[in-house]
């Protein structure tokens, strides 16, 4: 199973020990075979009724939000969608080829999982994850931004599994075809610019095996 060192892709000015954790402060990341700099081909942006929803404090029956649409603070914000400080507690996760060409552009605002927030120390509070399919099928995110965010908590960006300890990433490892499938099967070209993150007990920002 001793293939997990080599699946990183284009992180050497960032990353000490690719695929195992690494904190990054204000930077930007770009991940795939080959380092895309231009923006991606943006999708639409969300729906103020969307932004509202995203901008309302995280509880029990609502921690989370799946973006499928681009967001750009500068145009919708949560002051503007819901009269509400820009302050988001729910966990954004970016998943699946639907979260493919996004630009996700928060204009300084905080993601905040610190303490008292309903997502403090319950996981990553911003997620870009591959999805599985079944039969070895996979929908990936691919080019994708996100930026100018504050972040209390962590973001992980993962394919096959959150670590090299994961299930599916140790089932590959045993076959010839593991690298190849790994990064396969990651997210690409994800770029992440411009993020002060502050991490609670997790590592900030983690790139997991074939990112």
């Amino acid at each position: 199973m001793g293939k997990l060192a080599p699946l990183c892709q284009n992180v050497a000015a960032l990353v000490l020990v690719c695929g195992f954790g690494v904190a990054v402060y204000s930077s930007t990341y770009a991940s795939g075979p080959e380092t895309v700099t231009d923006a991606p081909a943006e999708k639409a942006l969300c729906s103020r009724e969307f932004i509202a929803s995203m901008c309302t404090p995280a509880n029990s029956l609502d921690a989370e939000v799946q973006l499928n649409c681009s967001v750009d603070f500068k145009v919708m914000d949560c002051q503007m969608a819901a009269g509400r400080p820009n302050v988001i507690s729910k966990r954004l996760r970016l998943a699946g080829a639907s979260a493919s060409n996004l630009v996700v552009d928060l204009a300084g605002a905080l993601i905040d999982s610190g303490s008292g927030t309903y997502n403090h120390r319950r996981g990553d509070i911003v997620e870009v994850a591959s999805v599985p399919l079944g039969n070895n099928e996979w929908s990936v995110p691919r080019n994708t931004m996100f930026r100018n965010a504050k972040i209390e908590g962590s973001l992980r960006v993962y394919g096959l599994g959150k670590n090299g300890e994961a299930a599916r990433v140790k089932a590959s490892s045993y076959n010839e075809t593991h690298i190849e499938y790994v990064r396969k099967n990651a997210p690409s070209d994800i770029t992440l610019e411009s993020l002060d993150i502050k991490g609670y007990g997790r590592t900030p920002v983690y790139f997991s095996p074939g990112v």
